[in-house]
């Protein structure tokens, strides 16, 4: 009997949390429904149209017709429907039967052990490591035989914490408002008065009684309400299970190159730290991971393809070699396919004062670099100082393609300003610019802005006790590592504009000389066919989208909860019959159906967009080596004044060590980040 409600529950589950695209896949098939079902289709719908139409039903008939969708096709789907029995069951429900085991296990003291050596408790973590240590064990399982001696146990440890903790930050809102739920009802059963001893800070009992009661019956009563959460849990799962096998696969074959190339490391030093979450999560979980060895070494693991980092390293190395007025400093990196290691630039003050000035002529260099290369993204994250070089720790939005126009004359006059600006450096994300947040703070962007930015989130107090809160709006102060500093002190960009024109000045000048030398296609021609990122949203937009898909009060129902997905159509091009991107809606809502940031690239030579999936689509775009050729092609002394005077012009505004300022408005953002904040 309990073997078969446990069958009723995963194909209810199957069903219920099953996503609009996958309701309207061949996985399943309409079957006749009664009125309550009617009902359903209506409030998903509605929900569909809110999100991605604002309400417009009009607009939204359009967005259907872009898939080639009706209403009458649409509604059976969202109404009563049965899985397609020659369709398997999708791996999440598979995941998700055997992780609903592991959850309503007994938590084994030993991984609470080897989780609290890698980092601080996570909330309700007794809960979640019997699921952490089945997911371990799935992963050695699998893994070739050898790689667990290139990590010490503490090195093992953080990689499961990793899972924990986003475990934790998925789960844990959910499970607090069942234990502050079941708190007020003991307060208000008879004789439910707890002893004074149990009402302190310290004490867990109540907390133990509500993970054992979790255990019994009320994780199944959660997913009952909440079977999107469920879902997510196993996709979490899943995806650590992956991504960390194929990390420790790729260490065993590559440590040592690593070691030779870039460590110098003569001697076997085992992995005793990996720490993750730095970055975005893109393609199935992959992010960037930083590798702590035994003898103090770093090295950073990159899951996406660095031979552009790699060519990159080659060129500033050539040209350090030809006698510039100023050298610069890349990170070696090693390309495997698909992925590849950096070097870890360590951030370190200046041995005086005077790097200050060697500092931002260097970052002049550049930034006249950048400009010839069509990068941008060079912001405060992707700019380190190590002493007195800048030196860049992302180079994936190099060779940047740009769109054709529309060709409409009464907008012409707009898109040569807008393309004098796209040609200028202010692109390149090092100089200053300026946004509103939704909260309407005015903040700086730029790779060499001093920036000491504050946000708010969430925090937790007395975890895993029977006090235990979770709070809003914690002040965190966000410090970046890509401006110098003398005993203690940063230097500003406002005193040392001058330093930061000459540099671009005297690098413009070495490069003008270097292309009448070599000519120019000589610099670029080894970049042809590589790929590039290609940033479609704000990553802004896409981190307050995902709030909203983490958020558990959004997950009673799979199609509602995904309706929230395709709020990217409604920053697709809707003044024009068809829009080139559109191919690409489906791939983000892909991605962020997993709580990951959508990914695409394109060959540096061509104007196709794909992802990691295969989805592509072509936009007509000016390819970004021809973008870089014909700059540099025009690349003579009255260029060079012009972007120099937009260098001034840009850094007016930016604080000066004397306290004087300008004011900078910054934008409004646009409606859809707005409301979706």
């Amino acid at each position: 009997m309990i073997s078969r409600k446990k069958d009723d529950f995963f194909e209810r589950f199957a069903i219920r949390a099953a996503t609009i695209d996958e309701l309207l896949s061949d996985a399943f098939e309409a079957s006749p429904g009664q009125k309550a079902d009617a009902d359903a289709a209506a409030r998903r719908l509605s929900a569909w149209c809110r999100s991605c139409a604002s309400g417009d039903w009009t607009l939204f008939s359009r967005r259907l017709a872009r898939d080639g969708l009706t209403f009458d096709q649409v509604l059976p789907r969202l109404s009563t429907v049965r899985r397609n029995p020659d369709v398997p069951l999708p791996w999440w429900v598979s995941d998700a039967q055997w992780i609903e085991g592991a959850l309503r296990s007994r938590v084994n003291d030993g991984i609470i052990e080897l989780l609290h050596a890698a980092g601080e408790p996570q909330p309700f973590e007794h809960l979640l490591a019997p699921v952490v240590e089945s997911a371990q064990k799935l992963l050695w399982s699998r893994l070739p035989e050898g790689a667990a001696r290139n990590l010490t146990e503490t090195g093992v440890a953080s990689l499961d914490y990793s899972l924990a903790q986003r475990l934790s930050d998925l789960f844990a809102p959910a499970l607090h408002k069942c234990f502050v739920s079941s708190m007020a009802e003991d307060a208000e059963g008879p004789g439910s008065a707890a002893p004074a001893a149990d009402r302190t800070h310290a004490s867990s009992t109540r907390y133990n009684q509500f993970v054992a009661e979790m255990r019994d019956n009320g994780l199944r009563r959660l997913f009952e309400t909440k079977p999107v959460l469920l879902r997510l849990i196993a996709s979490v799962t899943r995806q650590w299970i992956e991504t960390t096998r194929e990390f420790i696969t790729r260490l065993q074959a590559d440590l040592p190159r690593i070691r030779e190339q870039l460590l110098g490391m003569p001697a076997e030093s085992p992995v005793t730290h990996v720490a993750g979450g730095l970055g975005d999560l893109h393609n199935f979980g992959r992010s960037v991971q930083l590798v702590h060895f035994a003898d103090g070494s770093r090295i950073l693991y990159k899951p996406k393809d660095l031979r552009l980092d790699s060519l990159w390293a080659g060129v500033v190395e050539r040209l350090n070699a030809s006698a510039p007025p100023i050298d610069l400093r890349a990170a070696r990196v090693l390309a495997g396919e698909g992925y590849g290691w950096s070097e870890f630039i360590d951030y370190f003050e200046c041995s005086d004062p005077r790097g200050f000035e060697s500092f931002f002529r260097r970052a002049g260099a550049w930034l006249c670099l950048y400009h010839i290369f069509v990068g941008t993204d060079m912001h405060e994250e992707n700019m380190l100082a190590a002493s007195d070089h800048p030196v860049p720790i992302d180079l994936e939005m190099i060779l940047q393609g740009a769109g054709t126009g529309d060709g409409i004359a009464e907008t012409h006059a707009f898109e040569l300003a807008g393309r004098r600006i796209a040609d200028s450096v202010l692109m390149t994300g090092l100089l200053p610019s300026y946004a509103r947040s939704p909260e309407n703070m005015v903040f700086g962007h730029g790779g060499l802005l001093n920036h000491q930015n504050q946000t708010t989130g969430p925090y937790w107090e007395n975890i895993n006790t029977d006090s235990m809160k979770r709070l809003q709006n914690k002040k965190i102060e966000i410090g970046f590592n890509n401006i110098p500093s003398f005993d203690g002190e940063q230097a500003r960009l406002g005193d040392f504009i001058d330093a930061l024109v000459a540099g671009y000045e005297a690098y413009a000048v070495f490069l003008s000389q270097y292309k009448a030398t070599i000519g120019g296609r000589v610099l670029f021609d080894a970049f042809a066919g590589l790929p590039t990122r290609t940033v479609l949203r704000p990553t802004r937009f896409y981190f307050l989208l995902l709030e909203r898909l983490k958020d558990h009060r959004n997950m009673t129902d799979g199609a509602e909860w995904s309706a929230h997905l395709d709020f990217v159509a409604r920053l697709m091009d809707w003044d024009k019959p068809a829009d080139p991107l559109w191919p690409l809606l489906k791939a983000e809502r892909a991605a962020l159906a997993e709580l990951n940031v959508p990914h695409f690239v394109s060959p540096t030579d061509g104007d196709e967009i794909a992802d990691a999936s295969g989805i592509l689509t072509r936009t007509g775009a000016q390819p970004g080596l021809d973008r870089a050729r014909a700059r540099f092609a025009k690349f003579d002394s009255e260029e060079v004044a012009w972007q120099c005077e937009v260098v001034r012009l840009s850094t007016s505004t930016v604080l000066r060590s004397d306290g004087n300022r300008g004011r900078p408005a910054g934008p409004v953002p646009s409606p859809a980040l707005t409301e979706i904040g």
